[in-house]
């Protein structure tokens, strides 16, 4: 059972978007997914009572606090589950340790900006400590020169290859994913013809080649 953490110390990257385009891309890939919802603001919970609102129950979503992590995964396991998707809350260096720690892979999303570029080495610190291997994606990227740029940046932080990879791939700033979460959907299932939808498909594969099925 694949476990993967969405983790960024700073605020505002995209981490609950991405934890649930990742999780309906595995729901239409006919896996029984679970979502960690570890974030206070519980986004990725009001995303599921919208789903569930409108009569579906999948993914399953379930808000807990960090310190729950290892219990609730344990109860994944016995309910067979096929994936866990954690998300977490910003600037809690003990539940993204845990969670890091608990995965077996992170994904850390980054905006293509200098702050959010730099702030990023806090969050590597913290993978570092757990030992855990980690997927750098970009997101939100408004150009190809910004995109050539913070792919420059990340290839420094990521350093020689081994736990710390680049995602083969950039999410663009594309509203299709703003629209989407508005109607308790993934962008899968509201655009699954979109360029949104074709970034969620790549590394969705991403994932699934990453870590252990």
């Amino acid at each position: 059972m694949p476990i993967v953490a969405v983790i960024s110390q700073k605020g505002g990257p995209g981490k609950s978007t991405v934890s649930m385009n990742l999780a309906i891309a595995a729901y239409l890939d006919n896996k029984s997914v679970a979502v960690l919802d570890t974030d206070p603001q519980c986004s990725i919970s009001q995303w599921g009572d919208i789903r569930e609102a409108e009569g579906t129950s999948e993914p399953v979503v379930v808000a807990i606090p960090p310190s729950r992590l290892k219990q609730a995964i344990a109860t994944t396991e016995e309910d067979d589950t096929d994936i866990v998707i954690i998300d977490t809350a910003p600037f809690n260096s003990e539940g993204i340790l845990t969670a890091a720690r608990l995965s077996d892979i992170c994904i850390v999303p980054c905006r293509p900006s200098i702050l959010d570029l730099s702030a990023i080495t806090t969050t590597l610190d913290l993978c570092s400590a757990a030992d855990a291997k980690v997927g750098l994606l970009l997101n939100a990227v408004k150009s190809h020169p910004q995109l050539q740029e913070a792919t420059s940046a990340l290839k420094d932080l990521a350093g020689p290859k081994g736990k710390r990879q680049i995602c083969p791939l950039a999410w663009w700033d594309r509203t299709d994913y703003s629209k989407a979460v508005v109607d308790g959907l993934g962008v899968l299932e509201f655009a699954p013809s979109s360029k949104a939808a074709k970034e969620v498909k790549q590394l969705y594969k991403w994932l699934c080649d990453n870590v252990t099925t």
